[in-house]
């Protein structure tokens, strides 16, 4: 198989001899063999995968980079399940809305990655879009949005749509009070998104003001992670410091139109599993 399931122990041989690793933590299934073995070592490694959307006819080609290698950014410089479910769920949204006639949106997604699956879609359904990331990590995600752009292009067209703005903005998340400039300049905003930022715990009080700083009374987001046994939720329990509340969101349908798209072994583990216990969802508003 091309890959293995998350959220199981799975074993690689590296070095000659065996390390046991949560397969939740694998960088994204289609890392396998040498390139698999790669993204646990020091060594650059990188994988170009062809990935689609369910909801919309979105075809992309993905650059990922391997997790530790010299000038990757970590775990942002690959796809993770939890974008592609953001993604999904984000594409089912908007169509709705614009069933019911509502204008096009503002969105911004913040730790975007080098594949930020979620806000391409939402510009190939029509919504401006302003990806975040640190600036080493933006210019990965340039060069995956540069090579897609006619399939996002060609998805706008069969959807019918007119192809929303892109832009790329350094945005650091700190103690600031006030967002930066060039951020600011393209607010407000009508949707925030976040995938699989909140497994380190480090990062909750700056995650959650910048947040902060960007909720309204008029607007929301959405925060998608796969658990991960390392504190995850912990991030919500802090929330209502920095004025917000949060509402947990069934993810078990958008898990099911798209697992058959998801490896077998994958598909195998979720078939007698309850895929909310393994992929969470919640959204975020002002208390």
């Amino acid at each position: 198989e091309r890959a293995m399931a998350a959220g199981c122990p799975c074993e690689v041989d590296t070095h000659g001899f065996k390390k046991r690793y949560s397969q939740a933590l694998i960088v994204h299934p289609l890392f396998t063999g040498k390139t698999l073995k790669e993204a646990f070592t020091r060594k650059e490694s990188t994988a170009v995968v062809d990935f689609s959307m369910v909801r919309i006819p979105l075809k992309l080609s993905l650059k990922q980079f391997a997790l530790f290698g010299s000038k990757s950014v970590g775990t942002g410089g690959s796809l993770w399940y939890a974008e592609h479910i953001l993604g999904e769920f984000l594409s089912d949204l908007i169509i709705k809305e614009q069933e019911a006639k509502a204008p096009p949106k503002r969105i911004i997604e913040l730790g975007c990655g080098a594949c930020p699956v979620a806000g391409i879609a939402a510009s190939a359904l029509g919504a401006d879009v302003v990806l975040t990331d640190m600036q080493n990590c933006l210019e990965l995600t340039s060069e995956n949005v540069k090579r897609n752009l006619d399939s996002i292009l060609q998805s706008a067209s069969l959807s019918r749509k007119n192809i929303g703005n892109i832009h790329l903005e350094e945005l650091i998340w700190d103690s600031r009070k006030s967002l930066p400039k060039p951020v600011t300049r393209l607010a407000p905003f009508d949707i925030i998104l976040c995938a699989d930022c909140v497994f380190n715990k480090r990062l909750h009080d700056i995650l959650a003001r910048t947040l902060s700083l960007l909720i309204t009374d008029f607007n929301f987001a959405l925060i998608a992670f796969q658990r991960r046994e390392s504190g995850e939720e912990s991030f919500f329990d802090i929330l209502p410091k920095f004025g917000l509340k949060h509402k947990s969101l069934d993810v078990r349908q958008v898990v099911q139109s798209i697992i058959h798209t998801w490896p077998t072994p994958l598909r195998k583990f979720l078939a007698v599993r309850d895929p909310q216990d393994y992929y969470r969802m919640f959204k975020v508003t002002k208390q």
